[in-house]
Parts: C-alpha cells; sequence; structure tokens
C-alpha cells in the first residue's frame, strides 16, 4: 500500500497503524489531521523488539466516535533531527507515511469477527458498498428497511464515488451521482420530502423505495409502514453509527419523581447560642415510565442500540428532553409465540430541588391575551 493510498477505519473501533521502529529500537511519530494536514494531534513515539511497532490512535478521534462524519489523517515519522519523513523517491513506504480516513462511530467485536472471517470489514461490506444496504440506521443491516411513518428521519450514507436511483413500481423516482466527487461527504435522503412532492405532482402516496445502482443492480429496499395509531411519545437516540433514530412509545406515560432522602445540617441559633439541627431541602428526579408496544425480534433488539447511546431524548407532545433510558425486561429476543413488551423507564437528566407548576396546553408563555379565556380538556402526561 503506497503513501498516497487512503485506510478507513471508524473512530468507535481501534485504529491500528503499523511504524517501523528500527529492531529494538523506538522511533518518534506524528498524527496531523485538518485541512492540509494542519493540525497537529500527536507527538510521541513507538518501540518494537521485531522492527515494526502498532499503535491504536482512536483515542484522538474520540469525539467522532459517537458522532457521523469523517475526517482525513496522517500518520508520519519523524527523524532523529525532528523533521518529518518525506517520501523524495516515492517509494510508498506505509510504514513511515500512513494517510487515512476515519469515520463516525463504530460496530460491535461480534460484526468485527464475523466480518473478519469472511474477509471483509465494514466498509467493503456495507457502508462503502452501493450494491448494500448502505444507509447508517442500525435498524437493520439487511437489505429490507423497514420504518413507520412517524419514525422515518433523514436516511444518511458516505456518498464518494456512489450511483445509485430511487424507484417505485420500475419508474426511476430520483438520481443521485457522486462518482466524480473529490472528496468523502455525508449525505442524506429526505424520504419525507420525496413522498410530498409525488403526492402533489401525481397524486400518489409510495411506501416503497427500491435503491438500484446505475447499472441496475440491486442494493436495498426502504418501506414506509402506515401508522394506524397516533404517538405522543418517542425516544430519540444517536445510533452507534453516529446518527439520530427515532422509536415510538405505545400507549401512556407514567409519571414517577424520584425523591432524595432528607437530609440535616447544623445552624447556629441566636436565640440559645448553640448549633440546632436543620433539615436541608430534598432534590428530585423526573422519572416516567412508557412500553416500546409489541415489536418484532429486530425491532426488539434495535433498542439496545438506544440503551447504550450516550445521546438519548424523550420526545413528549412536540418538546424533546435529554434523559438517561434504561428497562426493566431482560428479554429482547424469544422463539415463543406470544410477543412481549418492553417497558422503558426515562429520568430527565435535569436534578430540581424547586417545583414549578407545569402549562396546560391552552396556557402558552406567550399565548393569551388579557381577556381571553382559558380553556383546557386535553390532558398528556409531562410538559
Amino acid at each position: 500500500m503506497g503513501a498516497n493510498d487512503t485506510i478507513r477505519f471508524l473512530a468507535g473501533n481501534p485504529i491500528l497503524l503499523n511504524i517501523w521502529t528500527g529492531v529494538n529500537a523506538s522511533t518518534r511519530y506524528r498524527v496531523y489531521s485538518g485541512v492540509n494536514y494542519s493540525e497537529l494531534l500527536y507527538d510521541g513515539s513507538a518501540y518494537s523488539i521485531t522492527g515494526t511497532a502498532q499503535v491504536d490512535v482512536s483515542e484522538l478521534f474520540k469525539n467522532l466516535a459517537t458522532t457521523a462524519g469523517i475526517l482525513s489523517a496522517k500518520m508520519v515519522t519523524v527523524d532523529s533531527e525532528g523533521n518529518n519523513y518525506v517520501d523524495e523517491n516515492n517509494e510508498g513506504n506505509s510504514l513511515y507515511l500512513v494517510e487515512f480516513t476515519v469515520y463516525g462511530g463504530g460496530i460491535s467485536k461480534l460484526l468485527q469477527r464475523k466480518l473478519v472471517s469472511a474477509g471483509s470489514d465494514i466498509f467493503e461490506w456495507k457502508l462503502k458498498n452501493v450494491s448494500r444496504n448502505f444507509f447508517l440506521s442500525t435498524r437493520t443491516n439487511n437489505r429490507i428497511i423497514t420504518i413507520p411513518e412517524d419514525e422515518l428521519l433523514l436516511l444518511k450514507y458516505y456518498a464518494q464515488g456512489f450511483n445509485f436511483v430511487l424507484k417505485s413500481a420500475g419508474e426511476i423516482l430520483v438520481t443521485y451521482d457522486h462518482s466524480n466527487d473529490a472528496i468523502e461527504s455525508l449525505q442524506e435522503i429526505d424520504f419525507n420530502a420525496i413522498r410530498q412532492q409525488i403526492m402533489s405532482s401525481k397524486n400518489k402516496l409510495i411506501s416503497q423505495f427500491d435503491v438500484m445502482t446505475s447499472t441496475g443492480g440491486y442494493a436495498c429496499t426502504i418501506v414506509i409502514t402506515e401508522v394506524t395509531e397516533k404517538h405522543d411519545y418517542f425516544l430519540k437516540f444517536r445510533n452507534s453509527l453516529g446518527v439520530l433514530e427515532i422509536i415510538s412509545i405505545e400507549g401512556l406515560i407514567d409519571y414517577n419523581p424520584a425523591f432524595s432522602e432528607q437530609s440535616t445540617i447544623s445552624e447556629w441559633d441566636q436565640d440559645i447560642s448553640d448549633f440546632v439541627s436543620t433539615a436541608q431541602r430534598k432534590t428530585f428526579i423526573n422519572v416516567y415510565k412508557g412500553e416500546i408496544g409489541y415489536k418484532t425480534n429486530e425491532e426488539r433488539l434495535f433498542l439496545i442500540d438506544a440503551l447504550i447511546s450516550k445521546e438519548c431524548y424523550l420526545m413528549a407532545n412536540g418538546e424533546e428532553y435529554a434523559v438517561k433510558i434504561k428497562t426493566d425486561s431482560s428479554l429482547f429476543q424469544s422463539t415463543a409465540s406470544v410477543p412481549v413488551p418492553i417497558s422503558i423507564i426515562f429520568e430527565l437528566l435535569d436534578t430540581d430541588n424547586n417545583y414549578s407548576p407545569l402549562l396546560q396546553k391552552g396556557d402558552e408563555i406567550l399565548g393569551t391575551t388579557d381577556n381571553e379565556i382559558v380553556t383546557s380538556t386535553d390532558f398528556k402526561i409531562l410538559i
């Protein structure tokens, strides 16, 4: 592999680079990123008995580990005078100079092992394979992606080199040609906008989109399913590949605030010239509980990605609240024929030591005039 070849890594997985140190010796190296590699990320050294050291530089890209995106970087060895290695003879020795691209997110160790045993990697198999399901959703890696219409967000992908079309019933709807893109980029498809545009122009509601390569090959199919019951609550989270996804919450939300234990402190009492015990004000956390309802095995497993996510939100009546989530269920997949719902516990990140009555639906902060009578008959838990 030459110095001009680009190697790909996911920021959330090990980023292993080989460096020539000399036998039983050490060498200095630097890692750069930014425009024209102008930003120095690291300056250190590596040691090896055999002559080649392997270093993991993933810690330098930890900010990209949870967010989709692309960052170009390079590793270069440094001579005894502090000068970066220069490939004057264009020999392309990748032990002295390595250019690589870091993509946001990561994949599980289990999938890594499966891909290694198949002689592949996540880029060859999925992310940079226009003939597969290359989208950054973790709902499924299968070639049929089923999404309820009220959970449909922008579907994102890494675009450079891709050339594909969206088809419905054999008709080409949209063409996406990135075959001449000079650099890698994160792009997105707004299926809601496409559906609305077709509905306006042709009076047809499209619910199935076939993704086909420019040469007629099949990549995957997006199936948007009808929602028969309106949902007021959703779980929104950033998935392992670094993009936002939504899961609807079925039924009612239960509100169960958690209160701290009452504690006491000693304060000086001027009347008796002595210290007395005084109760401190409690704190409380807003805790809500809901169910994701009866889901397929694949949809239930999708919830695991939400449970391990660093960034989660409870969407309630049009508002979003940062939360921590957990479940009181340990059953995610079963061969039993009876479906079991999964309960989700939402804990708002804010801790409060004050209480304020919440505004009702008809009583907006900027909402009513002085003489207007406010009425509200619609009660929903939360905000």
